[in-house]
């Protein structure tokens, strides 16, 4: 999924005008793929204008084990070796609490805590690392929260009417315009 990403990423650098910004979005499993992506950019000296993750989780180990699907069995013996190591052994890496050491560009991260899916404390977590990154130094590193009440849960951000304007100071204060 990365290398498709890169693919399409480096399409679109090369149609478009080269003086618009080009952001990276990822939600859920997209945030995986969006570090990793950015990550990639950033290790060739050419990161993307802003990176965005809406209900990002550290790992992919993390998030399997706090996933309701395995509510069931993650007490069971053998559900680290059996679920979690087969993700490992398979090179299923989405590894955006390590991608975040080598990522150069301003990181937004949006997380509702009611997502009964990605929980709130992995997003919570990622930018805590993040914001502790030294590749992330000098860049705007936010993360804004959606409260239980606003019933947001895993896919429903979008639905915010204080959205546009979260994007645009975050994306305003990351690339301001000069007239």
């Amino acid at each position: 999924m990365t290398a498709d990403a890169l693919f399409i990423y480096d399409w679109l650098k090369q149609q478009m005008e080269k003086s618009l910004p080009l952001y990276i979005w990822g939600h859920s499993l997209g945030t995986g793929v969006g570090t990793n992506l950015v990550k990639r950019l950033c290790d060739r000296g050419s990161p993307p204008d802003a990176l965005v993750l809406e209900s990002p989780f550290t790992n992919i180990r993390e998030e399997a084990k706090s996933h309701p699907f395995s509510m069931v069995y993650r007490f069971l013996p053998g559900f680290d070796w059996f679920f979690l190591d087969s993700i490992s052994a398979n090179n299923i890496c989405f590894t955006s609490d390590e991608n975040v050491n080598h990522i150069s560009c301003p990181v937004l991260i949006l997380h509702a805590e009611d997502d009964p899916v990605v929980p709130f404390h992995l997003g919570k977590k990622l930018y805590h690392l993040a914001s502790q990154s030294k590749s992330l130094s000098g860049h705007k590193v936010q993360f804004v929260s959606f409260p239980s009440s606003l019933a947001y849960k895993h896919k429903f951000i979008y639905r915010s009417p204080e959205l546009p304007n979260i994007l645009r100071d975050f994306l305003g204060a990351a690339h301001p315009v000069t007239a």
